[in-house]
């Protein structure tokens, strides 16, 4: 038995929930060495029917794994394999490849590295982590296609040994699809944020994961034993025997806690003394409407339409919006529709001809500066909005807002498209609600002004902590300083809430801070009516709503201001967390 002494403690970022205790299994997802070569003419329809079957034989494995996901009810899981699939029927990357095969004469596997790299650049370049991230999906299916033209197939995950934990850099989705819950007790990567697609597979599918680690600390043959805490991010290498005997603990009261969220499920978002929150979910794409329903929650509280960017070089038309918007309304069946208008700027080259370009993209033409400034954008997609409001309960919302002004002109854009429509008899709901998200530290201190204008109000607190601190929430060196709970933010949160209420205003909040339940408490007592969460996040923190007291959130949230320093905070919150939901306790 190891002693204490042995023991390693390693910090890194839980991006899925649970704890596992293993061996650590090493997986080398180097990529394999592309061959490049010239193609003579005679041999072009050779080499376009190894790209075709190819091809085929990526899309049979991922049919094949769509099918096991299934079976096992990985529900979130397999939607992240349609989306590759989706990928795959999309033409544009094949017909790429093709036109490349034509013009350059090469081989095709080192045209379809070469046409991958090209989307890296342009996906690399958006602000958004979340879109940042899907290029894994397109980096997952070149690797597919180049292991069926190499002949080498894909890593074969059957080769791992029950219990382990995979030890890797980074991990492809489709590679975290494949694995058997039974078999992988959790991952560890260095790379990899908490949106990443792996990161979501990994959660449908129950598996603990770390990202964040120095995994060359795990690979050494003086490492038997290692535990995975997906709730604190901490990898324990060669615990003690009293660690391995609380975590085992842990473990129970997780397994508790997971039976009472699938039998409360349909239980309303109500607090233990009746109070009443809105919890929506974030929505990217039209297959995870169902979802809503089956989770009961209140509709979708943002819906991010920069998803149909990603595999497009130009903007979608109004009708391909108005498609995807008028889905998404009908299938809510009443439900609320927030969508959140382009994200997009100057940071994310979409046109390779626009020449939209800053040196900045934090601080650059971004989402509601670039709409203003491209406005037949900014119409269309309001147009198609519109239209889609004949099918739902549908709002829009504007990000990024820094000013009045931006608002006023956005809303006079709104209305300018409102009358036009009416004019031409176009079938659209009697009215529309504009909401101002409020994101910049700008903007949350003239949140009265913003609310008087505004028909609702949604705090995004990503950006808002990244902004009020001057930290990049993507840098992982900089981890400490991205702080929720520093006081700074917190009074920021509780004075938009505040001057919302005055107003008469509805207040919505979404982030990652929605999703913590440590959190939930604390929101409420601030007096945030609803908050937006990713879908895999709404049972946990239903379930956390209902155990709050909120005349008890009320006074904790009064304590929490009065506090200087955010340590003092986050051990605060841990505790009462801890005494709402024992079978949670962040600690083991």
């Amino acid at each position: 038995m190891k002693t204490a002494l042995n023991q390693e403690i390693l910090q890194g970022t839980g991006i899925s929930r649970g704890v596992a205790v293993g061996k650590p299994h090493f997986w080398d997802l180097k990529d394999a060495e592309v061959p490049s070569y010239a193609v003579e003419e005679s041999d072009l329809e050779r080499e376009r029917r190894r790209f075709k079957k190819s091809w085929a034989g990526a899309r049979d494995d991922l049919e094949r794994l769509k099918c096991q996901l299934e079976s096992e009810g990985a529900r979130d899981a397999v939607a992240i394999i349609e989306a590759q699939l989706q990928l795959l029927g999309d033409p544009l990357l094949y017909d790429a490849v093709g036109s490349a095969l034509e013009s350059e004469g090469r081989n095709v596997e080192v045209l379809l590295s070469d046409v991958v790299e090209r989307f890296r650049v342009r996906f690399e370049t958006m602000d958004d982590p979340y879109f940042r991230d899907r290029f894994q999906d397109l980096e997952d299916v070149k690797q597919r296609i180049l292991g069926h033209l190499l002949m080498d197939g894909v890593v074969n995950v059957s080769k791992i040994p029950e219990g382990a934990v995979i030890v890797a850099p980074l991990l492809a989705p489709s590679h975290t699809a494949a694995m058997q819950r039974h078999v992988v007790a959790a991952c560890v990567t260095e790379k990899g944020g908490v949106t990443s697609h792996a990161a979501i597979v990994a959660k449908a599918k129950g598996v603990p994961m770390v990202t964040g680690i120095d995994v060359s600390k795990l690979c050494g043959p003086e490492v038997s034993q290692v535990i995975v805490d997906g709730v604190t991010g901490r990898v324990i290498i060669n615990p003690s025997h009293d660690t391995l005997k609380k975590y085992r603990s842990m473990q129970r009261r997780l397994g508790v806690l997971q039976d009472l969220l699938l039998e409360q499920r349909e239980l309303p978002a109500e607090t233990h003394d009746g109070y009443r929150v809105r919890l929506c979910v974030n929505v990217e794409d039209i297959e995870e409407i169902d979802h809503v329903h089956e989770h009961c929650a209140s509709g979708v509280g943002l819906f991010r339409s920069e998803y149909l960017l990603l595999t497009n070089k130009k903007f979608p038309s109004e009708e391909q919006q108005y498609q995807v918007y008028s889905k998404l309304a009908e299938r809510l069946q009443g439900l609320p529709l927030v969508v959140r208008v382009f994200d997009v700027g100057g940071d994310k080259n979409l046109d390779e001809e626009s020449g939209w370009q800053d040196v900045n993209p934090y601080l650059s033409l971004r989402a509601i500066r670039f709409l203003l400034r491209e406005r037949d954008i900014f119409r269309t997609q309001v147009r198609a909005i519109l239209r889609a409001t004949a099918h739902g309960k549908v709002k829009i919302l504007l990000p990024m807002v820094s000013g009045v002004e931006e608002l006023r002109q956005a809303k006079e854009v709104i209305a300018e498209v409102r009358d036009d429509l009416i004019k031409k008899k176009e079938p659209i709901a009697d009215s529309i609600a504009v909401g101002t998200m409020i994101e910049l530290p700008s903007a949350a201190l003239i949140a009265d002004h913003l609310a008087a204008e505004s028909d609702f109000l949604s705090i995004g607190t990503n950006d808002l902590i990244q902004y009020a601190l001057a930290v990049d929430r993507t840098d992982h060196t900089m981890t400490g300083h991205y702080v929720p709970t520093h006081p700074g933010v917190l009074r920021l949160i509780s004075y938009i809430v505040s001057e919302a209420h005055k107003h008469k205003v509805p207040v919505s909040l979404c982030g990652e801070m929605a999703a913590d339940p440590r959190y939930t408490a604390l929101l409420l007592g601030l007096g945030v009516e609803e908050l937006s969460v990713a879908m895999r996040h709404v049972l946990l923190i239903k379930h956390v709503i209902r155990r709050v007291n909120i005349v008890e959130a009320r006074k904790l949230s009064q304590q929490v201001l009065a506090m200087d320093s955010h340590v003092a905070i986050d051990e605060l919150l841990a505790h009462h967390y801890s005494l709402l939901v024992p079978e949670d306790c962040l600690q083991p």
